[in-house]
């Protein structure tokens, strides 16, 4: 037994060093006792009090899980950089302390063995390798002893034996040619999501196919994803709630506690620092973002308030459509009221819309609302939409304008016009004004909405009225423009604000006329146009 209580503390640390080696000669070095001790010992990283006791805690439950993933997703300034470069640091530590690394983890002698960063953006995974990590290891007496950096590498850092930590971009070719025995993947929420493919899905799936498979029963892989929440639909979303996973999702009171006096209030479902519960009140998206660490359904959302779209609602007030079929007996109510209508045109990917409203006691309310839908092998009938118009005139409906977006709708125009109706182009996407009128008219109460299911419409909408909700709730505002959210659609609240446009500036008036009655429910032929699905 090596007596070391009276030499210095260094001299001690490499004393025990070299002990552990005799006995473990599979080390060139002995590797920290945990995290924990590889975050506060003074000979590793000697951070103490610098690192939050709160990032302590949860990488000392992610090592005590052996879990091979792991998702932190927080808001920002909750420390997610910071924890990912402790954990890039204590990999590296763990492997540069193996005498033969190739070999204790498989692989060929002279094999590269690699730790990624990776972000969408490649200067980003730059920033992070050559900033945050490179930081933790410049720092460390245990690395300037032991591992001296090569510093010609100006693309990695280069530990010597095959050992080295590289950036990458979120294109999942980017790590063929390395072993990689840990992979960081860092704002994964925000990474691009296509109608053809999910990056973040197809890189972490390829990427944990590839390392389970060559690191089988070993100890090292690990793929880490850190993100900021965004959208509820994205792939992280499905891993954080995976049993497989070890996940994460921390509010900035859970990880910063000490910047709140600790008292809690109720906030919908949520607890949330006294302190802050007015800035939930008034921006309630943002904050659940922002703060709590949940994703929203906008980012940069249309209506502040989405929750004002419900005050607007008429439950009394039905879509007179009906399986694809238009209900002309329940329109017969609008044959004395000035209607306009709006149409959003759709021909095989996108969908249509199609809103009809009326000003009645000083509100416009919604008459009429149809979505329809093509595909490559049974577009859209441009023609259907017309007869539906014509239709409507021949029971009576008074249409005082008709519009149509810039898609293909030169043709129709011009056919209408002849067929004696007002018509016009008008697109919403390059004024504002059709928005902002339908906005005040939200926000004021002055629009009255068809009945529909809250609920169905959020997750799983079928008709236009629930299709209508959704989109209204999850508009956003980028710059000069609204837009839907990736994924998104907006035929219908485009349709709903061009009709409301037109409907705005009519005279609330009833037209006198006959009092023919309207037997039955029409049966005009739509050729499947009208899209539940």
């Amino acid at each position: 037994m090596v007596d070391t209580a009276e030499l210095p503390k260094e001299e001690k640390f490499l004393l025990l060093d070299k002990v552990f080696c005799e006995r473990h000669p599979e080390y060139i070095h002995k590797p920290a006792k945990n995290i924990r001790d590889f975050i506060d010992n003074q000979f590793y990283l000697n951070m103490g009090s610098e690192c939050w006791q709160t990032i302590k805690d949860l990488l000392t439950e992610f090592e005590a899980s052996k879990k091979n993933t792991a998702v932190f997703e927080m808001p920002p300034g909750a420390g997610k950089s910071y924890l990912s470069s402790i954990i890039t640091a204590y990999e590296i530590h763990k492997i540069s302390c193996l005498k033969d690394p190739q070999t204790e983890l498989g692989l060929a002698r002279g094999s590269n063995i690699a730790v990624m960063n990776m972000s969408q953006n490649g200067l980003q995974a730059k920033k992070v390798v050559f900033g945050e990590i490179k930081a933790r290891i410049e720092n460390s007496f245990w690395f300037n002893k032991f591992n001296t950096l090569n510093q010609d590498k100006k693309s990695e850092l280069d530990f010597g034996r095959g050992v080295v930590i590289i950036p990458g971009n979120s294109s999942e070719t980017n790590p063929y040619g390395y072993n990689l025995i840990v992979v960081v993947m860092d704002e994964v929420a925000w990474w691009e999501v296509t109608k053809e493919r999910d990056y973040v899905k197809d890189v972490y799936e390829t990427l944990e196919k590839r390392m389970s498979n060559r690191f089988a029963d070993k100890w090292a892989w690990k793929i880490v994803l850190i993100t900021n929440p965004s959208y509820p639909d994205r792939y992280v979303e499905y891993l954080i709630e995976n049993p497989k996973v070890f996940g994460v999702r921390k509010s900035i009171w859970e990880m910063k506690p000490w910047l709140f006096n600790g008292e809690l209030v109720e906030w919908l479902k949520y607890k949330i620092p006294t302190e802050l519960l007015i800035e939930a009140q008034a921006n309630p998206d943002s904050f659940k973002r922002d703060m709590l660490g949940f994703p929203s359904d906008t980012l940069y959302p249309w209506l502040v308030n989405p929750n004002a779209i419900d005050k607007c609602i008429n439950v009394n007030m039905n879509n007179p459509v009906k399986e694809g079929f238009v209900l002309y007996d329940e329109i017969v109510k609008l044959k004395h009221k000035i209607c306009n209508v709006h149409i959003d045109l759709g021909l095989t990917g996108d969908a249509g819309g199609f809103a009809m409203t009326y000003k009645e006691n000083g509100k416009v309310k919604v008459g009429l609302l149809l979505r329809f839908k093509g595909s490559v092998q049974s577009p859209i009938k441009f023609s259907d939409i017309r007869q539906i118009l014509i239709a409507l005139r021949d029971k009576g409906i008074q249409i005082a304008k008709i519009s149509y977006d810039g898609f293909q709708s030169v043709d129709s125009l011009q056919i209408l016009k002849a067929q004696g109706f007002e018509v016009e182009l008008l697109s919403v996407d390059r004024s504002l004004q059709p928005y902002d009128t339908l906005k005040e008219l939200i926000y004021d109460m002055k629009i009255e909405l068809p009945n529909v299911n809250i609920e169905k419409a959020k997750f799983v909408p079928e008709t236009p009225e629930e299709w209508l909700y959704k989109e209204l709730r999850e508009l956003e505002k980028r710059e000069s423009k609204v837009d839907h959210k990736p994924k998104g659609s907006k035929d219908m609240s485009d349709a709903l604000a061009g009709s409301v446009y037109w409907s705005i500036q009519s005279e609330e008036v009833n037209i006198t006329g006959s009092e023919n009655t309207i037997e039955g429910v029409g049966t005009l032929e739509s050729n499947n146009i009208f899209d539940y699905k």
